[in-house]
């Protein structure tokens, strides 16, 4: 079935908040692969043209890592904290191989200290322009922190939703 097709039929669902943590979801489905989504963890959409399998059953295969870098649309949001670590990491392999030494390697974490230990995004790039070491793969980027919980704590409610209503339209 194309996008395109004027019989397409359409399909809503309504995840319920959850009290004193929040989660709620409006969820839309049609026949030809489309999912949109508005929910209180952003909005998003998706097209699946050839899910390879109904689309109902695609859905309820998709794991998270799949399921929120297509969310995300190329979103990335930079951390910080894995960042420092990784960094850390580099430097101190570069000390033992003998590609730092001692000073430079303290200089370097002095420097680290001066751009707020690369907690921002703007701190670590102007930390790597300061840096004697290969940095530029350093750093750590992930999908949208919001697009990941919606994955964790809206989809597999939805899932849940799409399992009952498939076994009620088959009369299980």
């Amino acid at each position: 079935m194309s996008i395109r097709d004027k019989d397409a039929t359409f399909e809503r669902f309504y995840i319920p908040s959850v009290p004193g943590i929040g989660g709620w979801a409006v969820i839309f489905l049609d026949s030809c692969g489309t999912f949109s989504a508005v929910s209180d963890y952003g909005n998003y959409g998706y097209v699946w043209t050839n899910p390879g399998r109904p689309f109902h059953e695609f859905l309820m295969g998709l794991d998270n890592d799949y399921l929120s870098r297509k969310l995300a649309d190329g979103a990335r949001e930079y951390q910080g904290e894995e960042t420092h670590k990784e960094v850390l990491v580099e430097l101190k392999r570069l000390l033992d191989a003998g590609d730092l030494d001692e000073q430079s390697y303290n200089e370097e974490l002095l420097l680290l200290e001066d751009h707020d230990n690369l907690d921002s995004e703007a701190a670590f790039h102007t930390w790597m322009s300061h840096t004697q070491i290969e940095a530029h793969e350093l750093g750590c980027w992930s999908v949208p922190n919001q697009v990941k919980a919606f994955c964790i704590n809206v989809w597999p409610k939805f899932v849940e939703q799409l399992r009952k209503r498939i076994a009620d339209q088959a009369g299980v």
